[in-house]
């Protein structure tokens, strides 16, 4: 597992199987009150699709009612948008251009909030939702 911490990052996992792991997609308290920065903004350089995934906190990300290990996202709990379009729901949203390699999260999709970016994976044109797990 990578975890990068805040700031944008460039990270390179290895041979095999990787997780690179995101607590938050936006500045937030922790448990004993101290501050903690956005850790988005990541550039990943050996993203290896249906191999690698992307993991988000299930707590700082919105999907608290996920239970149970470690799983890929469904389209039952997150919306994934790869053809430019704005969020159709209000669900949490990612938006996904491979022409660009970047991944962004919206935590109300159509709401208030505006879409944030997680990462961008310098080496890979496919990328789907059950590339990005919860944990």
């Amino acid at each position: 597992m990578f975890y990068g911490g805040t700031g944008a990052d460039t990270v390179t996992g290895g041979a095999g199987a990787e997780d690179f792991f995101y607590l938050s997609y936006n500045d937030h308290y922790n448990q004993y009150g101290t501050l903690e920065a956005y850790e988005g903004g990541d550039t990943i350089t050996d993203f290896e699709h249906g191999v690698d995934h992307i993991t988000v906190s299930r707590y700082w990300f919105g999907f608290g009612n996920i239970g149970g290990p470690a799983a890929a996202l469904t389209d039952q709990h997150a919306d994934f948008v790869t053809d430019g379009s704005a969020a159709a729901t209000t669900k949490p949203t990612f938006f996904w251009n491979a022409a660009t390699g970047v991944l962004e999260f919206d935590p109300d999709g159509s709401g208030a909030t505006a879409a944030v970016n997680i990462a961008t994976l310098s080496n890979q044109p496919t990328f789907t939702l059950s590339d990005i797990w919860t944990a």
